[in-house]
């Protein structure tokens, strides 16, 4: 079946930009505007022990616990920032963070946190993470919930964040 290309390009949100083809998803405000997407890390809530496989109850981290805040979409938006470690400890961490992230191609765009604690010197153990596509994502204060290794939900665990765009 043949489609026309005005049709084509309608539907799928291509736009012509400094003479080339771009892809825009459903975020954008203007044509072709850059948005920029603001994540404020507020705290954790129960994060588990490193050694139960993140899902587990029943070992507490002593070591302060960061979070690794990631876009990963097209090769302009790929952005990578970490929090300090947190200063309250590991089971309830405290980071009060903001980090901007300027998106070309939110449609094709993905926000990724990771909570991330050294038990030891030598290696950083991922606690839980969580993805979440740009065009589902809901602004505002949230709780992120944390999933372990093989993609289940760590009972109680989240991450609370607050999320806006400009």
């Amino acid at each position: 079946m043949w489609i026309s290309r005005q049709v084509w390009l309608r539907e799928w949100k291509w736009r012509v930009v400094d003479g080339e083809w771009r892809f825009f998803g459903g975020l954008e405000g203007e044509e072709g505007r850059v948005m920029t997407l603001q994540v404020r890390v507020i705290s954790g809530q129960q994060l588990p022990g490193t050694k139960d496989g993140g899902g587990a109850a029943g070992r507490l981290i002593h070591s302060p616990p960061w979070v690794e805040i990631e876009v990963v979409g097209s090769e302009a938006d790929c952005m990578r920032y970490k929090t300090k470690p947190s200063s309250s400890g590991g089971f309830n961490a405290i980071w009060k963070e903001e980090f901007r992230f300027q998106v070309l191609d939110p449609g094709l765009a993905v926000l990724r946190f990771c909570v991330i604690s050294s038990e030891n010197r030598l290696t950083n153990e991922v606690i839980g993470r969580y993805s979440i596509a740009l065009d589902n994502l809901e602004l505002g204060y949230r709780h992120v919930p944390l999933l372990n290794r093989n993609g289940e939900v760590i009972p109680f665990s989240t991450l609370f964040l607050h999320l806006s765009m400009m």
